[in-house]
């Protein structure tokens, strides 16, 4: 599996590819899983992304209303309704993949899902973390002392939504911050034996 530096790399040029249009990560993640396992339900979906039936609701509407991907009744079971990429859709993922290549894509998604699935493991053990507080946990383990610019830089994130994320962790034990010998304004984000089991709990259940 990659790095989490290469995923950080992998989504901020997904990012830059979708600049300021309709579409975000999620949805085209979303598009991506229907185009491989059509056609599938909205059920199949949330199983797909690891994610909450309501969550992904709200993502199969908004693909639809932008008109990448199309509901119909199945032909097996009127009483559900079924997804299909539309050309619409299959062109932007063509275009995506042109721009980015399978790989990064796949860079982009697996390690995502990933992570969902890590946060899942840890509320399962009562540490409701989010998908950016694993990224960020585990990433202080890979490299011990990082600045929230290094982490912002390495995520693909905002240096605020680090900072909060590694404040997040620092309530619960899991990092500690301390100021640098460099930079006295400066703080570093280092992961604590509590956030080493934990990681270490979460990965052996995946595992």
């Amino acid at each position: 599996m990659a790095s989490l530096e290469e995923w950080g790399d992998a989504l901020a040029a997904l990012k830059d590819c979708l600049g300021s249009g309709p579409l975000g990560v999620g949805e085209v993640e979303a598009l991506r899983v229907v185009a491989r396992q059509q056609p599938l339900s909205a059920g199949e979906l949330a199983v797909g992304l690891s994610l909450p039936p309501s969550r992904v609701t709200a993502l199969v509407r908004s693909l639809i209303e932008l008109d990448v991907v199309a509901e119909r009744v199945s032909p097996k079971d009127r009483r559900r309704s079924m997804l299909r990429v539309t050309a619409r859709g299959e062109n932007v993922l063509f275009e995506l993949t042109q721009a980015l290549g399978a790989d990064g894509l796949d860079c982009c998604f697996a390690i995502a899902q990933h992570l969902r699935q890590a946060a899942r493991r840890a509320r399962e053990r009562g540490a409701a973390l989010t998908v950016g507080q694993v990224a960020l946990l585990a990433l202080a383990r890979e490299q011990e002392l990082l600045s929230v610019g290094t982490a912002a830089a390495c995520l693909g994130m905002g240096q605020s939504s680090v900072s909060m994320a590694a404040r997040a962790l620092r309530r619960r034990g899991l990092v500690a911050l301390r100021p640098s010998s460099q930079d006295r304004r400066q703080h570093l984000i280092g992961i604590t034996a509590e956030g080493q089991r934990l990681l270490s709990a979460i990965y052996q259940k995946q595992n």
